[in-house]
C-alpha cells in the first residue's frame, strides 16, 4: 500500500459520518450524525472564537497590566510623563492667549488701539502688526467718549498729574 492510498483511507474513515445518541432506559432522547472531521472542524472553530475574545480582552482592558513582565513601571510612567508633557504644553498655550487678551483689553480700556495677533505653528513666538483704525472705529470711538458713562476713567496717578 502506497502513502497516498493510506493518506486517503484515513481521509476517509475521519469523513465517514457515525452516529451519536443519548438513551435513557431504551428509549432515544437525542441522536445525531457527525464525522470525526466535523467534530475536529467544530473544536478548532471554538478554540479560535475564544483566542479572539480573549485577545481583544486583553489588548482593550486594564488587564494587560496585570500580566508578569508586559508593562513596567518605567513604561507607565513614561507614557504619564508624555501625556504630562502634552497636557502642559496646552495649558501654556491656553496661558499665552489670556494674556494677549487681557493686555488687548487693558489697551482698549485705555483708548489705543490693540495689536493683532497672527501666530505660526509655534506657540511661543507671537507677531504683531498694527491694524489702522477705520473711520466707523474714530466715529464710534468719538460717540463713545462724549457719552459720560462710557468714557474711559483716569487712573488716580493720571487724574493728580492734570
Amino acid at each position: 500500500m502506497k502513502f497516498w492510498d493510506k493518506v486517503k483511507s484515513w481521509f476517509d474513515n475521519m469523513a465517514r459520518e457515525r452516529q451519536i445518541s443519548v438513551q435513557d432506559n431504551g428509549t432515544e432522547r437525542w441522536s445525531a450524525e457527525i464525522s470525526p472531521l466535523k467534530l475536529t472542524a467544530i473544536g478548532v472553530g471554538i478554540i479560535a472564537v475564544v483566542f479572539v475574545v480573549l485577545l481583544l480582552l486583553v489588548a482593550y482592558t486594564p488587564l494587560l497590566d496585570l500580566l508578569p513582565g508586559y508593562r513596567t513601571s518605567a513604561t507607565k510612567a513614561r507614557e504619564m510623563l508624555i501625556r504630562n508633557i502634552v497636557r502642559t504644553d496646552s495649558l501654556e498655550r491656553r496661558l499665552n492667549e489670556m494674556l494677549i487678551y487681557n493686555e488687548n483689553r487693558i489697551l482698549v480700556v485705555g483708548g489705543k488701539t490693540p495689536a493683532m495677533q497672527s501666530s505660526k505653528n509655534d506657540s511661543l513666538q507671537h507677531y504683531k502688526e498694527y491694524v489702522a483704525p477705520s473711520k466707523e472705529d474714530s466715529l464710534l470711538r468719538r460717540k463713545m467718549e462724549n457719552d459720560e458713562r462710557y468714557r474711559p476713567r483716569k487712573s488716580t496717578a493720571e487724574a493728580k498729574n492734570d
